[in-house]
């Protein structure tokens, strides 16, 4: 709905402030009020995360999160770099998934202490998926 009001009043959607491209991207990526489209979702979430930095935007952390999962989704070797950002960026999903990255000793990025960390630090900050990863887990590792 968004991109059809921009095309008609010649607004790029790059001109976009953030805030806006992460609620068109999520609108997509879940489907709300529109269809699912994970290709514009991608899109419009990395203008906000190239714009980001910029604006100083408070939850470039939730926009490379999101970034992650739609690249991991698609096989995509991104996932570890949106994961990495999403976790420097403080945000408690990112965390929790770059920590899964550094635990994967198939991975050259391979760190357990640094991976455990991440995790705990995710459950610390109520992450559910962190909590019931650790709940399945925690006794193994």
């Amino acid at each position: 709905m968004l991109e059809c009001k921009a095309r008609r009043r010649d607004i790029k959607p790059e001109a976009l402030p953030c805030q806006t491209l992460r609620d068109v991207g999520l609108c997509l990526y879940y489907g709300y009020r529109i269809r699912k489209d994970k290709n514009k979702a991608f899109y419009y979430l990395i203008n906000c995360l190239d714009n980001g930095y910029e604006e100083k935007y408070p939850r470039l952390g939730e926009v490379a999160y999101y970034l992650g999962l739609i690249a991991e989704e698609q096989g995509n070797p991104y996932d570890e770099y949106f994961y990495k950002t999403s976790s420097d960026e403080k945000y408690p999903g990112g965390k929790f998934r770059y920590g899964l990255v550094l635990l994967d000793d198939r991975r050259k990025s391979y760190n357990f202490e640094e991976g455990m960390g991440l995790v705990k630090e995710a459950v610390q900050e109520g992450w559910p998926p962190a909590i019931e990863f650790m709940e399945k887990f925690g006794k193994l590792l």
